[in-house]
């Protein structure tokens, strides 16, 4: 394992743990709230969040550092996808939303902290923007700026 990917785990697990601790933290009146960006429970943001950390690896990460073709899939596609997870997740338990950050999160930490700095140095076009991005861009905007961006409005929508 890289330095690199050492302090990108360590950045991940933070931000996935600063979500876990906002849901065990999250009053239950707090939990059917609405977050405004995202126009979702607190409920349903928090198991997207969780639900969201395998996939981003699998089908994203994961092929771009190892210079694998990444699939082909439009922003439409994941608006819809997030839409329907919305609905169907919005009154999730906290336990289930837990288990979830929990679970992808070890899969997560456990795939950053194997990369080398060759894999994270390998880019690709990126199919839902077409700009080219380094793995390691995308684990630093994507895989950990996504719990960081969403915690956020948790967060808003709790207080």
């Amino acid at each position: 394992m890289s330095e690199r990917a050492q302090t990108l785990a360590d950045q991940f697990e933070q931000a996935n743990q600063a979500v876990i601790d906002a849901v065990e933290a999250a009053p239950d009146d707090a939990w059917s709230r609405t977050c405004q960006g995202e126009q979702c429970t607190v409920a349903a943001l928090a198991y997207h969040v969780g639900s969201s950390h395998k996939p981003l690896v699998e089908y994203m990460a994961r092929p771009l550092a190892e210079g694998a073709p990444l699939p082909s899939i439009s922003r439409d596609q994941v608006n819809a996808i997030n839409a329907e997870n919305a609905t169907t997740r919005a009154a999730v338990s906290k336990e289930e939303a837990l288990a979830v950050l929990r679970e992808n999160g070890a899969h997560v930490t456990a795939f950053l902290r194997g990369l080398s700095d060759d894999d994270l140095d390998r880019s690709a076009v990126l199919p839902m923007s077409g700009q080219a991005m380094t793995a390691g861009a995308f684990i630093e905007h994507v895989i950990i700026g996504h719990p960081r961006q969403h915690l956020e409005s948790m967060r808003q929508a709790m207080e």
